[in-house]
């Protein structure tokens, strides 16, 4: 198979534009969507994208390997146990509980603050805090204590149909839910958010099945 790494580069660039003013982050997962993350990552960094996407742990330390300074986010959570591996790969976990918060936060208090992203489930129904974990986590400030909140994020479940009520319906879920927590960078559009807008854009957008 042949990578037409050009191609990928205008098709990052094109996404990147359409961001508006937000970073442009790549989902690198499943080996870069088959395409191989040893031949996209380097292409993506030299495009200048710092922030990367995977699903599970072993896919993130593969990234490491390959990008040793970007911001390298774990989709699908902390696993139990694995708090230790992530900080010292400096990979950044979505918590999606609270008892993940917990792990994460028990870790840091002792080893030294980490950054982690705080994943929300506005309406995909797969994976995050519902709403009232959210409010649980809201209302006491000390689970934030000893880590990094570097991100709050959610996804979009039906970006692909512009047209489609979820769309709004979960923006306005992540903007309740962001204004909730503490201050910090927010992601919620992956490829077919960026195309509804600026409004769906906010800090970083996570760009992945658009770029291959």
């Amino acid at each position: 198979m042949t990578v037409d790494l050009a191609a990928l580069g205008r098709n990052y660039e094109t996404m990147r534009e359409k961001s508006s003013a937000a970073q442009a982050a790549a989902v690198i997962k499943a080996d870069a969507y088959g395409l191989g993350m040893a031949e996209i990552v380097p292409k993506l960094l030299a495009m200048g994208c710092r922030s990367f996407f995977v699903a599970l742990e072993k896919e993130g330390h593969a990234a490491r390997a390959l990008a040793p300074d970007a911001d390298i986010y774990v989709l699908n959570g902390l696993p139990a146990g694995a708090a230790q591996n992530f900080a010292e790969a400096g990979l950044r976990p979505c918590l999606i509980s609270l008892a993940q918060i917990t792990e994460w936060q028990t870790y840091c208090r002792v080893h030294g603050a980490h950054p982690a992203c705080v994943f929300v489930d506005t309406g995909f129904s797969r994976l995050g805090l519902d709403g009232a974990e959210v409010q649980t986590l809201a209302s006491d400030p000390s689970l934030f204590e000893g880590w990094t909140l570097a991100l709050v994020a959610s996804h979009l479940a039906c970006a692909d149909d512009t047209e489609h009520p979820m769309n709004r319906a979960q923006l306005e879920k992540f903007r309740f839910a962001r204004d909730l927590l503490p201050d910090a960078p927010a992601s919620l559009a992956n490829s077919g958010g960026v195309l509804l807008g600026p409004d769906y854009c906010f800090d970083m957008t996570r760009i992945g099945i658009s770029l291959y």
